[in-house]
């Protein structure tokens, strides 16, 4: 089958959000399919690996009219070279209806890995940009929406929100993100030696919320051992170094900069817990995933998809709380028993989204939403 697999932009050294559309292209030319992958913004935007083409497309950035514009003409320039165009983010949901809505004939699928930023997700948003979008989203927008054959969500919390917003609920399916790791060991971690580790990984900003960890931190007594690691770079960067200068917390937390994917697994290993303070929701949570694989027991607010993806492995707190984030920080670090039982937990919960469990729900997504609008049928077989 002939997939045109539509990205913003792809980077083999980006977050989650290119690792798992990277994932996904590979396991699709994997089972036999073409699949021609097209990233909308310039190629200085894009650093794709090796074994990956990219079509690199719009000269500059593009705003929301312009780049609805922009990919109804896209997919109506390949309609005739595609069985299916597969368009990887919320971003593309109006482009992709309207040239549905507009005669076009090859089906859509859009892979929905985030909630709208009209939804109430907990983002820092102007009053002014909330309304214009809001407003924009339901006099046009939805309409538009409509045209879009399938929605692949990353899990069912983003189902809810999509259907809770009017999306048709009957257009939807349940794809989450998928990894590729060997059988977790189940070789038991034991106390640690020295202080608890605590690590969180991710962007520094205000929904990811990393000065709510700090601030929960510096309330842990001074006579419990424990080490906080946090990994990443944000714009929140300078404001969490302050915090942790004027807590006095630099002998006991410390920011370090990005890893590659390559580094990741050791940073995973050399930690006790896992800590995943978000004000906002997340859409899957594949750090949870990462940190469960090697048997680390996760703490997570109890909003979004976390406790869909963790499961029984973590332990979760009330949204914003303070109190509570700090709270569940001592519980960890108090009982080594419970974090090996919820290590073991979430190394059997990790394999839950491995390629091997999750990639046929991807493939029959893709070719049944092809063959139900075009008749036609589509065995990954008979291209291999």
């Amino acid at each position: 089958m002939r997939i045109h697999f539509l990205v913003r932009s792809l980077r083999q050294e980006g977050a989650g959000s290119h690792q798992n559309a990277l994932s996904y292209i590979r396991y699709l030319q994997e089972r036999g399919h073409s699949v021609t992958v097209h990233a909308v913004n310039a190629a200085s935007f894009n650093n794709p690996p090796a074994d990956i083409r990219v079509i690199a497309h719009a000269k500059e950035k593009l705003g929301l009219i312009e780049g609805n514009t922009f990919i109804t003409k896209l997919l109506f320039t390949h309609e005739k070279d595609a069985d299916i165009f597969f368009l990887y983010g919320v971003d593309f949901i109006w482009g992709a209806g309207r040239y549905r809505k507009s005669g076009g004939a090859t089906p859509v699928a859009v892979y929905l890995d985030t909630c709208l930023s009209t939804m109430d997700t907990g983002r820092a948003l102007s009053i002014a940009y909330y309304v214009k979008r809001l407003v924009w989203e339901k006099l046009f927008g939805m309409r538009d929406a409509a045209g879009v054959d399938t929605y692949i969500a990353a899990s069912p919390f983003i189902k809810e929100m999509y259907t809770h917003s009017g999306f048709p609920e009957h257009r939807f399916r349940i794809v989450p993100n998928f990894f590729e790791f060997g059988a977790p060991s189940a070789a038991r971690r034991g106390p640690p030696a020295g202080p608890v580790r605590l690590l969180y990984a991710g962007r520094l900003t205000y929904d990811k919320g990393t000065d709510l960890l700090i601030t929960a931190a510096k309330d842990i007594p001074g006579d419990i051992p424990w080490h906080l690691r946090i990994v990443g770079d944000g714009p929140l960067r300078e404001e969490c170094e302050e915090m942790i200068r004027a807590y006095g917390l630099a002998a006991r937390v410390e920011i370090t900069p990005w890893v590659s994917q390559g580094e990741l697994p050791e940073v995973y290993r050399s930690a006790d817990i896992f800590i995943h303070p978000s004000r906002c929701p997340e859409a899957f949570g594949r750090t949870f995933v990462e940190a469960m694989s090697h048997g680390i027991p996760v703490i997570a607010s109890n909003i979004g998809a976390a406790p869909w993806t963790v499961g029984n492995a973590g332990v979760f707190f009330r949204n914003g709380s303070i109190p509570a984030l700090r709270n569940a920080m001592l519980t960890l670090i108090r009982d080594d028993e419970l974090r090996e039982r919820l290590g073991e937990k979430g190394m059997a919960q990790s394999l839950k989204f491995t390629k091997e469990v999750v990639g046929p729900h991807l493939e029959d997504a893709v070719v049944s939403t092809a063959g139900a609008v075009t008749g036609a049928s589509f065995p990954a077989e008979a291209a291999l």
